[in-house]
């Protein structure tokens, strides 16, 4: 290559805008249909050949300019990309802590609100819940149906006095108002003998509502209404008996004993002690059948407690359905093979007795014992 080429070949290197003053340049080749290369060579000058070279480079310049362009671009996509990933991603990372912070720790103001203006149902729903975490099997010492101790807020002689209690709502005149019925006249052919207040029997709290009226069976056959009343209020100066007591107590001789009032609860049912009525039954063996004239006792007394609180017999229920212990157990199912006196369809039939018994009395108090 001569040297003249070779400075032009720098000049052209040089150059900034080279590319705007041959964008038409073009050379024409001889056109022979086999065109000889290095004939077609010798027949160009030395300036058109100059030409092909500098048009040459100006195409692969600008061509890495593009690709240059396109990688720019690109690494501007991926970074913008990965920028709302990262931000998104920060967002709900943040949004899960608060919602989690709302949840755990809700503000002064709402549990100022709820406490002063929680509702009757919401109380309830609540009290229910808390209940039910603390379910654990119920275990006794005589009689056997004897049941686990809640432990009392505080000790009352008057339940319907109770107005320190957050579960219970107020009048007006900030008097405590219960969610059932509290002018209940017991009949004439119930015998009340109330037990001693005590943490362990009698806590002298009041019901929350009552939802189930519970029947039970005292476990010691042969024993009388009148001395599982006696066991339960004795109860208190044993220090290693469990908490144990019911609001009714039925005999032998169709003879009812209540041993708490009915606005009160009794250690019965836990852990559904703060919303049921308990019944205990007495039965002459081991298989805890009751004889006849308790058994028609059993079933006025519950149709009546059904027709005071707005209940059915539906919401009759055994002290099994609540703890799952073999009580009563003539009443109880034989699912494991560990109940030998099971008759559990003698249960359906006490149900449907005393379903028949408070459509046939409608006015059960007034009945003949």
């Amino acid at each position: 290559m001569s040297k003249r080429q070779n400075v032009r070949d720098r000049e052209y290197d040089a150059e900034e805008n080279f590319a705007d003053d041959y964008d038409d340049f073009e050379i024409d080749f001889p056109e022979d249909e086999f065109p000889d290369p290095l004939k077609r060579k010798r027949q160009l000058s030395e300036e058109e050949i100059y030409e092909l070279r500098r048009k040459k480079r100006r195409a692969m310049q600008l061509e890495q300019k593009r690709a240059a362009k396109r990688r720019e671009r690109a690494f501007v996509a991926v970074f913008i990309a990965a920028l709302l990933a990262v931000s998104v991603g920060l967002f709900l990372i943040i949004r899960a802590v608060r919602s989690d912070q709302d949840l755990g720790e809700p503000s002064d103001a709402a549990v100022s609100e709820k406490t002063d203006g929680e509702t009757a149902s919401e109380t309830q729903q609540k009290s229910t819940t808390e209940r039910a975490a603390l379910n654990s099997e119920e275990t006794s010492k005589e009689p056997e149906d004897a049941a686990e101790t809640d432990d009392p807020n505080t000790l009352v002689t008057d339940a319907t006095k109770q107005t320190e209690d957050p579960l219970k709502s107020t009048d007006e005149n900030g008097n405590w108002v219960p969610p059932y019925p509290t002018n209940i006249t017991v009949p004439s052919w119930i015998t009340q003998d109330f037990i001693d207040i005590s943490e362990k029997t009698r806590p002298g709290r009041a019901l929350t509502s009552v939802d189930n009226i519970v029947i039970h069976y005292v476990g010691n056959p042969g024993t009388t209404a009148k001395a599982n009343r006696d066991y339960f209020n004795d109860i208190q100066y044993h220090d290693n008996e469990r908490g144990a007591s019911a609001h009714f107590v039925v005999g032998f001789d169709g003879e009812i004993i209540q041993c708490v009032p009915l606005g009160e609860m009794a250690q019965a049912n836990y852990p559904k002690n703060d919303y049921t009525i308990s019944i205990e039954t007495c039965h002459p063996d081991e298989t805890g059948k009751f004889t006849e004239t308790t058994y028609r006792t059993l079933i006025k007394l519950t149709a009546w407690l059904c027709e005071q609180y707005g209940l059915t017999s539906d919401d009759v229920i055994r002290h099994y359905d609540v703890s799952g212990k073999l009580c009563p157990i003539y009443y109880c199912p034989n699912t494991y093979g560990d109940n030998p006196y099971s008759h559990e369809e003698a249960w359906e039939q006490l149900k449907a007795d005393v379903k028949y018994y408070m459509w046939k009395y409608p006015n059960i108090a007034e009945t003949d014992p």
